[in-house]
Order: structure tokens, then sequence, then C-alpha cells
């Protein structure tokens, strides 16, 4: 089945916090009136007790979408679609491979990542999904570098969030050309049979994906963009003065990545289908 929507949430040693993560961001898609999946991927079965959190959501997810059955029966010829779905695997790959599992797993007209209990409020769903499918955009992407922006959040090695976006946003510019304010940010949309198309010539596994997948779309010309400014600190968990995850060693893991980026995209041509 085709749904309007198609939501992926990478999820890493998600513990208990998953099942009201799911209820929230439901509880936003269930009120956009679409039909849609929200897919969950647990991104390793790293020790037994993912592997029971796995099974658990699996069965959570299949009570809700049992509740939903009964509420819009299948037999109507105009009922809306909801699924949850919870992918997994036994070895941790990366926040990126995670997405494009997903990804590979959707069948959305419109096709979305957004975090697992970050700074960014579910909210955005509805605003993003407006934005893409009203003008029929190839993706939409957040700024977090706006007049109103909040930077309440710092990673640990003790540089403030803002000053390592922007760091890390100047040396993507150097080394793919991208011309955008801000490209880390844990939401995106994307129009879905545009980047269906790239999938397969992704490489990026942990956290500059993304960025290789912009930079793969317009290479092959699916550049129909709209950045939308975001307020971090309406998030539910490390908004409010709260600690990133982000540690020193991934971000040079990830400076090193968009040089493989560069590499691949100037010199290689690979992202050309």
């Amino acid at each position: 089945m085709n749904f309007d929507l198609s939501i992926v949430v990478p999820a890493y040693k998600p513990g208990e916090k998953i099942f009201s993560d799911i209820e929230t961001k439901k509880k936003v898609l269930d009120e956009m009136n679409i039909s849609y999946e929200l897919i969950y991927v647990f991104d390793g079965f790293v020790d037994s007790t993912q592997k029971e959190f796995f099974e658990k959501t699996k069965l959570f997810a299949e009570k809700l979408n049992s509740e939903n059955e009964v509420s819009l029966p299948s037999l109507e010829e105009n009922s809306i679609k909801k699924v949850i779905k919870i992918l997994g695997y036994s070895e941790n790959h990366g926040k990126g491979f995670a997405v494009r599992t997903g990804f590979q797993n959707s069948s959305g007209k419109f096709v979305g990542f957004i975090d697992f209990l970050n700074d960014i409020s579910a909210n955005y769903l509805k605003t993003f999904y407006e934005e893409i499918s009203k003008n029929d955009l190839d993706l939409v992407i957040p700024n977090k570098f706006h007049d109103f922006a909040s930077f309440e959040s710092s990673v640990k090695f003790g540089l403030h969030m803002k000053e390592t976006s922007k760091i890390f946003t100047l040396w993507t510019k150097f080394w793919t050309g991208l011309q955008l304010p801000d490209t880390q940010t844990g939401i995106k949309f994307f129009k879905g049979e545009s980047v269906r198309k790239i999938l397969q010539k992704l490489k990026i596994e942990r956290f500059a994906f993304d960025i290789e997948m912009i930079v793969a779309m317009f290479r092959n010309g699916f550049d129909k963009i709209k950045i939308l400014p975001i307020d971090l600190s309406q998030g539910e968990s490390t908004g409010n003065g709260g600690k990133s995850t982000v540690s020193g060693k991934q971000i040079i893991k990830a400076l090193i990545d968009v040089v493989k980026i560069g590499f691949f995209s100037r010199v290689l041509k690979n992202y050309k289908i």
C-alpha cells in the first residue's frame, strides 16, 4: 500500500522510553488526518536487553495497529490507513544505515526521518509535511540558525552547540559545495520517489549520512528545496539546558565522512543514477 507519509525513527538502545516516543509521534500523525506508516528501526541488538525491548515494541505496535483497524475498518473504501512498523537487525551499523533501512522499507509518497527523543518537537512533523506536500518539493530541511533560535544545549566536550554546528556547516560547504545554513538537525523530509532512486548509491552509515543524502539528491537534479526554521527548545529530551549525546570522537568521524562525501561526489561522481 502507498501511504501519504512514511516517517522513520532510528533507535539505538532506546529502552522503555520508546513506548512514550511512539505514542507522542503517533498522536501528532493521527491529528494530521493522512495515511501514514511510522517506522522504528532498532540499530543493532547489541545485548539481550535490546532484543527483549525489540520484541516488546513489536507487540506494542501490533496492539496499536489493531486499535487503528477497529477505528478505521479496512473495508471502508476511503478509510485512512495508519501503520506502525518495528524493524531491526543484530549488529549496530549507525544512524545512517538505520534511516536507509527504514526508507527502503517504506512506500510513502513523502518520506521523512526524525530523531528519537531529541530536541526536535514531534509537532514539526505536521509543519514539514504541509510544506513538502503542498508545494511538491524534493526535500525540506531544518535551519536552527535564525533570529529566534534557542541554543540551550551544549555538547559534552565543552563547545557550545551553536559554535560547533557552524564550524561543521562551513566544513561541509568547503568539501561538498552545499550552500545550506544547517545540515545536522535531525529531521528531514523527501519526496519518496526521488530519494528511493538514490539510496543504492549511498555509502555513509553514521552521522554525516544526511549530508550524503542531500548531495546525492542535488547531483541528480532533485533540488526543489525549502528550508524551514525550527526552535530546538521546544523538544522533550535534551532541550531546556540539557546535554547532547554527541561526543568529540563522533564529530571527528563525521568530519572525515564529509571529506569522503566530497571525494565520492566531485572526483568519483558516484552519486549519479
